[in-house]
């Protein structure tokens, strides 16, 4: 069994994604609204980056939380998905990723990508033997994926990308009018299904493995409050 301490701590990440995997958050233009699927994404991505910066390895083996010391965010992924596709037990991402979206939509949606400098840019992972952009390694992991030769570093690699997308974000590269574009709305769907997944994926793994106890609905309810 899980200390409690640790338990707590990991159920208030999955807590975190239970309210990014629920958000539907709306925007209001000339008096009508529509989804905001950045606000997901986001939401999203703040679970992923609790769950990439602890060692999981270590984190279990000692039972406390340790995290990742010295690394760059790419190798932190990295490991992540060492720590998933080290077991058995991984549910596989194909199957786990019906119940976020349609991976034929993400396939398609991949051949539409608008390419820039940031995710042009070389993926120099210390664990990748080949390095190559985001944008490629992300096709290529999109190719395997159709064709069921899908595994870690195909994984590793929709993620990546998912990152520097984080990164355009947050940098101000994707202003919030070509973040509205149908093209693009339904692309940012994509990499949150690419998150919520892996993050499925994870809680799954670790109640099989070591006995989490998931978090309820309720329990979300719970701890979300509203204010006016």
């Amino acid at each position: 069994m899980l200390r409690e301490e640790l338990q707590n701590k990991i159920k208030s990440i999955e807590l975190s994604y239970l309210f990014a995997k629920n958000l539907k958050h709306g925007i209001n233009e000339t008096g009508d609204w529509k989804l905001f699927e950045p606000s997901r994404f986001i939401y999203s991505f703040f679970a992923f980056n609790m769950i990439y910066e602890i060692n999981w390895e270590l984190t279990f083996s000692k039972k406390r939380l340790w995290d990742h010391r010295g690394l760059k965010t790419h190798t932190k992924i990295y490991y992540l998905l060492n720590f998933l596709y080290y077991d058995d037990e991984v549910e596989d991402f194909y199957l786990s990723y019906k119940e976020f979206g349609v991976i034929r939509n993400l396939i398609k949606n991949a051949q539409f990508i608008n390419s820039d400098p940031n995710i042009n840019s070389i993926n120099r992972c210390s664990e990748l033997e080949e390095k190559n952009s985001f944008l490629k390694n992300y096709l290529n992991a999109i190719n395997k994926l159709e064709n069921d030769n899908f595994w870690q570093t195909e994984h590793y690699h929709l993620l990546a990308l998912t990152y520097q997308i984080r990164n355009n974000i947050f940098h101000g590269y994707k202003t919030v009018g070509m973040m509205t574009l149908k093209e693009q709305r339904e692309r940012l769907i994509d990499y949150t299904n690419i998150i919520l997944t892996t993050l499925e994926q994870f809680f799954d793994l670790i109640s099989k493995k070591y006995n989490y106890s998931r978090a309820d609905k309720y329990e979300l309810t719970e701890n979300i409050k509203i204010e006016f």
